[in-house]
């Protein structure tokens, strides 16, 4: 594919996930199931979900990916999810640079 059609691909990817239901789909996962196991003698404000991922410390194991790729319209939806990462102090990945 060349640059072009990546964006047109990328865009596509947008108008999708805006215009159909992609919430729900069928994996493995649908055969897994969990054991529920209480710990009432826990108490929850001495949870921590914090955790350090390449020296920085994150609020939670978390790390939004991107898949809008190198289309301009893109860059405002990536921006959004820049500014939610970073108040949330959650990891947000960059995608495959590839499409520019």
């Amino acid at each position: 594919m060349n640059e072009h059609d990546i964006k047109l691909r990328k865009l596509d990817h947008i108008f999708i996930t805006l215009s159909k239901r992609v919430e729900e789909g069928e994996s493995l996962l649908d055969e897994v199931a969990l054991i529920h196991q209480s710990l009432p003698e826990l108490d929850f404000n001495e949870v921590s979900t914090e955790s350090l991922l390449l020296g920085k410390k994150l609020s939670a194991p978390l790390i939004v990916t991107g898949m809008t790729g190198g289309h301009p319209l893109s860059g405002e939806i990536n921006a959004i999810l820049a500014e939610v990462a970073e108040e949330k102090k959650i990891a947000i990945g960059v995608g495959s640079q590839r499409a520019g």
